[in-house]
């Protein structure tokens, strides 16, 4: 098979959008070959390539190339190359630092996601922001019940780029999915502590781009908790160690929280505050245990954008 000739149509369409310029231009090929097929055509190297840029505006790039057989019978073709802007890029991507589709930039964008949780500390003079001070308690230093509920809000980042084949390894990368960072990253311009950020969601799409290389288009969703993933336990039960030593362990009786009941020396029958030695809690602040429940590991080998 052999091409006879290429001619460009002078037929070209153009589209004046809010988002950038669309054009469509348009190709005659001939070959001497019935059994022309498309791969065939879009092998053609006279052929604009794709990404290759708009011959009159370069704000645009080739992004389609659609060829259609004319009559069926394998010898005349007409072939539609299809330029518009690319979110993200300003310059070709067959430019120096673009070669392929896994090149061209990650889509970013910025979320919330609002919870409920409840409030231990309430903010009063002098306290900065994101360090409340005040406990919430009665005047008998106990915590209401039920408790007083507060709403939270946690960014949410979420990636989308394409990869290439021998990047990406579904294997590996299902390792990531639900664990949080081990050390501190900055991820999309947001710096994030170590154990403050959750892999959250990790999606990906087996595709072929119109280069014919397989590449997977991947979603990454980063949340991020300030308070870190630890989840923090409310430090009370039924017995304590007295003078913090863990080998006399005793049950707290109702003397021991200063009742004047009947029966002192029955035992209590509500869970007490423990302080951090794992005594009875006098007067001082409220404890609660932390817990990791998510694995961490460092998310480095993911190779995520630094900058927003």
């Amino acid at each position: 098979m052999s091409i006879i000739s290429i001619t460009e149509l002078f037929q070209p369409r153009g589209e004046e959008r809010d988002t950038g310029n669309k054009y469509d231009r348009f190709f005659q090929v001939i070959t001497d070959d019935p059994a022309t097929r498309e791969d065939d055509i879009l092998a053609e190297a006279s052929l604009p390539v794709m990404y290759s840029v708009h011959p009159a505006d370069p704000t645009c790039f080739a992004t389609q190339r659609l060829p259609s057989n004319i009559g069926g019978d394998g010898i005349e073709w007409e072939v539609v190359i299809g330029y518009d802007t690319i979110e993200g890029v300003t310059a070709s991507p067959l430019a120096p630092g673009f070669t392929t589709i896994e090149d061209l930039p990650a889509k970013i964008s910025y979320g919330f996601v609002q919870y409920q949780r409840v409030a231990d500390k309430a903010y009063k003079a002098a306290d900065v922001q994101g360090d409340p001070t005040e406990p919430i308690d009665n005047t008998a230093n106990d915590p209401f019940d039920p408790p007083v509920m507060k709403n939270v809000s946690n960014l949410v980042i979420t990636i989308t780029r394409h990869e290439s084949e021998s990047f990406f390894d579904p294997v590996v990368v299902k390792q990531f999915k639900d664990t949080i960072n081990e050390v501190a990253i900055t991820i999309a311009g947001v710096p994030i502590e170590a154990k403050q950020g959750r892999m959250k969601r990790i999606a990906s799409t087996k595709m072929v781009d119109r280069l014919g290389k397989t590449v997977f288009n991947v979603t990454y969703e980063i949340e991020v908790e300030p308070e870190t993933w630890d989840v923090k336990v409310l430090n009370q039960g039924y017995y304590y160690l007295n003078g913090g030593v863990a080998a006399d362990k005793r049950r707290i009786l109702e003397q021991d929280i200063g009742s004047t009941t009947d029966n002192p020396t029955d035992p209590v029958t509500q869970p007490q505050k423990l302080d951090s030695a794992g005594e009875i809690l006098g007067t001082g602040d409220t404890v609660w245990l932390p817990f990791q429940l998510y694995f961490a590991r460092k998310w480095g080998a993911l190779d995520l954008p630094k900058d927003p």
